[in-house]
């Protein structure tokens, strides 16, 4: 997530963290969602998977460096279509003028992080779910906790 600093630019970046928010509270609530998390299997491995990730984010330089690696490629893709919808604006996101203008680099940047970030965490819960298959007994079926 980046800002220029500005009111706009820290707005754009609130803005784009609660459409995240808003979007994962309404997706759990879909009936797809409801029906795989009583898969225990499914659930044992969203489970690790987060914690996982997360510990890896916080504890170890390979989840920092990843992180900055999408979070470059996020402030890069925001200059380009700040470039393209904005082309007074300048080359450089944070050279911008006015709040409007901010706001949507800083969405925009927030955004695209966000949507890497979700790609790189479902391959991540692909291969747990992988080894969580192998490992569990898939014949116990549904649990219903």
């Amino acid at each position: 997530m980046v800002t220029d600093g500005s009111v706009g630019g820290i707005i754009g970046m609130v803005t784009g963290v609660f459409c995240f928010v808003m979007g994962y509270t309404l997706f759990e609530w879909t009936p797809f969602v409801q029906r795989l998390m009583q898969d225990r299997i499914f659930r044992r491995s969203a489970t690790i998977g987060y914690s996982t990730r997360i510990g890896i984010s916080v504890l170890f330089p390979v989840g920092g460096a990843l992180d900055i690696c999408l979070g470059i490629a996020s402030v890069s893709s925001a200059q380009y279509l700040v470039q393209i919808f904005y082309p007074s604006a300048g080359g450089m996101g944070f050279s911008m003028q006015g709040n409007a203008l901010s706001f949507f680099f800083s969405f925009t940047a927030t955004i695209i992080q966000g949507a890497l970030m979700n790609v790189v965490l479902l391959g991540y819960l692909g291969v747990v779910f992988g080894i969580c298959c192998l490992i569990m007994d898939r014949s116990k079926g549904r649990s219903t906790i």
